[in-house]
């Protein structure tokens, strides 16, 4: 027994030595990876990383790091359900040539994103807040034809001439619309950028989103010079929505790197805002003529409800960014193409007809730098 025990004595301290080494080089490995560049994969000269998902950068020194962003966005605004006007109208329609539906000439509007930023020494992770600004205002007429007709229940579309044989297809001299938007939103998040691959980077992250945007729209027709022995009667709709919400936060920040300064990337996020609607509509009729047959009706009611709305946001482009002074800082330029979506946004106040109509859509170029230190 004692001669077993002897000869068991230098295998245990093989094994001892083993493990003492490999604990070793644990230790050193580790102290190596938490000092290597940001943006580097430590490799064990087997094609294996030794970290799990490593800390893609920039490297944080004296407990945290600072870093801004500035955003160019050119961007369409758009909102479904806006229609104000339509052509085509007809009593024979072998007669009348195909018409439209006339809509605000949607156009590309220049906004802007500011962000602040705070990278952690807590395991990589950054705490980033954006905001977003943008307006839009459009203008637009058509002028009168045969087959012009409203598409809005104002008023005074309901009464003018109903009694009048002359004008039984109901058409109007000419439909104008004003259209305006203001834009803001707040993005609040916390997430980590981390290698999943050599060339893949991932930054999920969680967080809140505020936003208040309101948009005010004036539709105005008038009606044709034989409707009345004098003038033309003016019917106008003034129709206001505010909306505030604030909810959660959530998405997905990838980049697939060709070197370690350039890359594609492609960013998602979703959020559910408990929202505010506050919709207000005012019409009035402009006659010059009131009468029994023609009365002047005026319009004053306001739609305030409670709902939650989800709003989704798509980015994808090219970017490039570089390491400097010893990694300390970061600088980088990106360049895609942005989508957002409000679903069911539109509820600007129909006397006929409650409930949404329709979903506000944003897309565009975005140009982002960033700069940390």
């Amino acid at each position: 027994m004692e001669f077993k025990f002897k000869k068991a004595l230098p295998i245990a301290a093989l094994l001892c030595g083993l493990v003492g080494s490999a604990f070793g080089a644990s230790q050193q490995d580790r102290h190596q990876n938490m000092n290597r560049p940001a943006g580097q994969i430590q490799d064990d000269g087997q094609g294996m990383m030794r970290d799990i998902t490593p800390s893609a950068g920039p490297r944080v020194s004296n407990g945290a790091d600072v870093f801004i962003t500035a955003d160019f966005i050119l961007w369409s605004p758009r909102v479904e359900g806006m229609g104000y006007a339509w052509t085509g109208l007809g009593d024979d329609i072998s007669s009348v040539s195909r018409g439209s539906v006339k809509y605000p000439n949607w156009r590309w509007e220049p906004g802007f994103k500011v962000g602040l930023g705070l990278s952690l020494d807590h395991d990589g992770w950054d705490l980033y807040a954006e905001y977003t600004w943008l307006q839009s205002k459009r203008n637009d007429a058509v002028d009168y034809n045969s087959t012009l007709a409203p598409l809005w229940d104002i008023n005074a579309q309901l009464y003018p001439y109903a009694s009048n044989e002359s004008n039984s297809d109901n058409s109007i001299r000419t439909a104008s619309s004003q259209w305006k938007l203001s834009y803001n939103v707040i993005d609040l998040s916390l997430g980590r950028n981390y290698f999943i691959s050599q060339y893949l980077t991932l930054r999920p992250f969680f967080g809140f989103k505020g936003a208040w945007i309101n948009q005010k729209w004036r539709v105005q027709y008038t009606l044709p010079d034989n409707v009345l022995p004098i003038d033309a009667t003016n019917a106008r709709m003034d129709n206001d929505q505010d909306y505030w919400g604030f909810g959660m936060l959530t998405g997905l920040d990838t980049a697939w790197h060709f070197t370690k300064e350039f890359s594609i990337y492609g960013n998602f996020d979703l959020s559910l805002l408990w929202s505010n609607f506050k919709t207000t509509r005012r019409d009035v009729d402009s006659s010059l003529v009131a009468s029994s047959s023609n009365p002047q009706v005026n319009v004053n009611t306001l739609n305030d409800f409670h709902t939650i709305k989800p709003v989704m946001e798509l980015e994808m482009g090219l970017r490039y960014e570089t390491w400097f002074s010893d990694d300390d800082y970061h600088f980088m330029i990106q360049a895609g193409w942005s989508e957002v979506v409000w679903s069911n946004f539109n509820q600007l106040f129909s006397l006929v007809e409650q409930g949404s109509h329709g979903d506000f859509t944003l897309q565009g170029l975005t140009v982002k730098a960033r700069f940390d230190f």
